[in-house]
């Protein structure tokens, strides 16, 4: 992409530590769409397993919605990967986890909310959704690096974004990169510990691209 060095050479970073946390903070229009596409197929020729969101675009995010899309969609790029058809949650059964994680997730993912978890005190809920979810990535992040990106991150839901900072510190050194791609002021509040890379908008080169840089 031209007049991104700088942004490409970042997101190559995440892509080769296979192990990172980063958030592209930048105005509308400045080309934080083109740079997670350019990184989702980096990383899906390196072997990479990718899950995408896009932060919702209604009035209010409806809860866990980032982290539905980010779910189903991983799980559909392994069953591609094993060349296998069927719905999403057919992926969750190959990752091998226990029977009551693998239940829950499936529940709470295909939206049935606090049904999933109706067997659980309300004070513990939080914590053991976080629990099912952890579970599911560790044993996706054995299997192969795992890439989740995000896109207009100011249109998403809170607590998807809590529990991917709790994915990003504990599932650090386990093969797993998170990049979102946010409005600056909204943007700073999510993944505390990850790298900020605040994009302007690129100045057009004067000179035809070469294939290289394309």
């Amino acid at each position: 992409m031209i007049g991104r060095t700088a942004e490409i050479a970042a997101l190559e970073q995440v892509e080769r530590e296979k192990k990172a946390a980063q958030v592209l903070l930048g105005e509308g229009g400045v080309g934080k769409t083109a740079l997670l596409e350019v990184v989702q197929t980096f990383a899906r020729d390196r072997g990479f397993l990718t899950g995408f969101a896009r932060g919702a675009r209604v009035k209010e995010a409806l809860a866990l919605d980032v982290l539905r899309q980010l779910v189903k969609g991983v799980c559909l790029d392994l069953l591609a990967r094993e060349r296998l058809t069927g719905v999403w949650s057919r992926a969750v059964d190959l990752c091998g986890l226990s029977a009551a994680y693998a239940a829950r997730l499936k529940a709470i993912i295909d939206d049935e909310g606090d049904v999933a978890l109706r067997d659980v005190p309300a004070t513990r809920r939080r914590s053991v959704l976080k629990a099912a979810v952890l579970a599911f990535f560790e044993k996706l992040c054995d299997r192969a690096p795992v890439l989740l990106v995000v896109d207009d991150q100011h249109k998403g839901d809170a607590q998807s974004f809590e529990i991917l900072a709790e994915l990003g510190a504990r599932l650090g050194s386990r093969r797993l990169a998170v990049i979102i791609a946010g409005r600056p002021l909204q943007g700073e509040r999510v993944m505390p510990l990850a790298k900020r890379v605040t994009l302007a908008r690129s100045t057009p080169a004067t000179s035809p691209p070469s294939p290289a840089n394309c």
